[in-house]
């Protein structure tokens, strides 16, 4: 399965990731990772937004997210939207969201 991959460097240091992959016709992002020190600083956003554009280059109609119930208000910013109920990923309570893809400028904050 092949994924796509989204990096914010400070300073020649990675600061933030985070990757796209199609599981059959399901677009996920997933793998969200922003350092402690530089949260609330944009760069996650920076990241959900390239993958965002990604996936609306390669056609996707709707991108899925298994988020950490603690930050569904961040992807909720995007134009997520909670699907289901919560359940357990790696101990941590999480839930699935979905977004659907119309234009470029939907997901832009």
């Amino acid at each position: 399965m092949r994924s796509h991959h989204a990096v914010v460097y400070a300073i020649a240091r990675p600061v933030a990731t985070g990757r796209l992959l199609k599981d059959g016709k399901t677009w996920l992002i997933g793998r969200i990772a922003v350092l402690k020190e530089c949260r609330r600083k944009q760069v996650g956003k920076l990241v959900v937004e390239n993958l965002l554009e990604r996936a609306a280059e390669m056609g996707a109609e709707e991108v899925h997210v298994h988020a950490q119930t603690c930050a569904t208000g961040f992807y909720e910013k995007f134009g997520f939207l909670t699907h289901g109920g919560t359940f357990l990923e790696s101990n941590i309570e999480h839930i699935s969201m979905v977004k659907k893809i119309r234009d470029l400028d939907s997901f832009h904050t």
